[in-house]
């Protein structure tokens, strides 16, 4: 075939980068570009050699405390995360105050239908007295998911977007003031969820009375219409999966004050690396048999306890942890922070975030606050039986601090578990060491 000229030839090309563009342009409008407006801690996988380093070699560090603390209730509709196939009310709270009541609300859901659905954030004035509610919300939706891959990480992005901007105060948007008459119910917010997809949400509240007491329901809703997101609808019958509840409180406060790590250690004795570990599971051999004491959210302590769930993970709450670390050596000494996640028991993610602070040596400096990405996770091709290691044993570092000789310092470490989190998360400290020691 004789070769067109030039000109003939790109008159050629013209259909083809016509088809091209409009093939790019399709393929934007199916997969939509998705902005990370958050940071991340940098992490290691189990090949690299700091992996293994921060394996623990002596017994876990116990908590002295794990209470809440706070007024500010929180709300927990994750039970279940599929959403039922009946329209129904998913949790409700009752609550009531002098002046105000103030909400932390967390909510994860799926819409696995193959239709959009609706979910609604509702709340009744329940007292003889008018109330504004005031606040703002973050929430993050996946794209509807194509498969069991896609979704796992569809979900990670929602979870490390919204406990990044919780821990941050970032990303928040501000709701409108809305007024409840006595006697009236109102809607907060409505979703719209597409199909097969997911969405998560924290919202702060302020219901705030104007001449007299508050009193309340709050409660999360699905229907299929935004017409028929209602009070009215019955409450989901109990069942095991997952949690939901509301507490007095959004905040847990931890430490290990009794228990102190002592960097005085050798490095070649075993006590070079220590763990905490918020809500770790109690093992009879390969059997989870429960919890330890560190869980705080019980569903005796929930408002309708008959019908709530322990939030075993404490789900959309903050966390501050203070680590307690003491120098009986006679030189100075640095103590490192890492988080991990730490039985090879559980396959799954961690995620969530976390806020530490960086000591330069004479002063603390502002507040660094970044996502958690955590996870082992092994997936399977059905049709033909490959399997696809996707993440395994990562561990984040987070900072780094020097402790004078016969010293003692107190981190301040704040966290917070977004789905899909699989409890537990391992805090780590370390005696920064010679690496050659650590080898032998």
């Amino acid at each position: 075939m004789p070769r067109l000229p030039w000109r003939g030839r790109r008159r050629g090309i013209w259909p083809a980068l016509v088809l091209i563009a409009v093939g790019v342009g399709i393929w934007w409008l199916v997969h939509p570009p998705q902005k990370q407006d958050w940071l991340e801690w940098p992490a290691y996988d189990a090949s690299d050699p700091m992996t293994a380093r921060l394996q623990p070699t002596g017994r876990d560090l116990l908590w002295s405390r794990a209470a809440m603390r706070g007024s500010t209730r929180l709300f927990l509709s994750n039970h279940p995360e599929v959403l039922p196939l009946t329209e129904c009310t998913l949790w409700r709270d009752e609550a009531s105050g002098p002046g105000e009541v103030r909400y932390l609300a967390y909510l994860c859901h799926i819409n696995s239908d193959d239709h959009p659905v609706y979910l609604g954030l509702l709340v009744e004035n329940a007292g003889n007295a008018p109330f504004t509610v005031t606040g703002e919300e973050v929430a993050t939706q996946s794209a509807p998911n194509r498969s069991i891959r896609e979704m796992w990480h569809q979900q990670t992005r929602v979870g490390r977007r919204n406990a990044y901007a919780e821990l941050s105060g970032q990303l928040f948007k501000p709701l409108p003031q809305l007024e409840a008459p006595a006697g009236t119910s109102r809607r907060i917010l409505v979703w719209k969820m597409p199909a097969s997809s997911t969405l998560g949400a924290r919202v702060r509240l302020i219901l705030r009375g104007a001449d007299g007491p508050v009193r309340c329901r709050l409660s999360t809703v699905w229907a299929k219409s935004e017409k028929r997101l209602t009070i009215g609808l019955s409450l989901i019958p109990h069942g095991r999966s997952q949690q939901r509840g509301s507490w007095l409180s959004a905040e847990v406060v931890a430490d290990n004050r009794d228990d102190p790590f002592d960097l005085a250690g050798k490095e070649r004795e075993g006590e070079t690396v220590r763990c905490l570990r918020l809500c770790q599971p109690v093992y009879q051999g390969e059997k989870k048999v429960g919890y330890s004491r560190d869980v705080v959210y019980t569903r005796e302590r929930s408002f309708n306890p008959a019908e709530a769930l322990p939030n075993i993970g404490t789900y959309g709450a903050r966390t501050h942890v203070e680590l307690h670390v003491k120098n009986s050596s006679n030189r100075e000494q640095t103590v490192e922070l890492y988080l991990r996640y730490p039985d090879r028991r559980i396959t799954g993610y961690y995620i969530g975030a976390a806020t530490v602070y960086a000591y330069d040596g004479k002063r603390w400096t502002p507040r660094e606050t970044r996502a958690v990405n955590l996870g082992s996770m092994t997936f399977t091709n059905f049709i033909t039986g490959t399997k696809t290691q996707d993440r395994h044993w990562f561990t984040s570092a987070l900072a780094s601090y020097p402790v004078p000789a016969g010293g003692r310092l107190v981190i301040p470490l704040d966290v917070t578990h977004d789905y899909p989190a699989m409890l537990p998360l391992g805090i780590v400290l370390r005696k920064a060491g010679n690496i050659q020691d650590n080898r032998d």
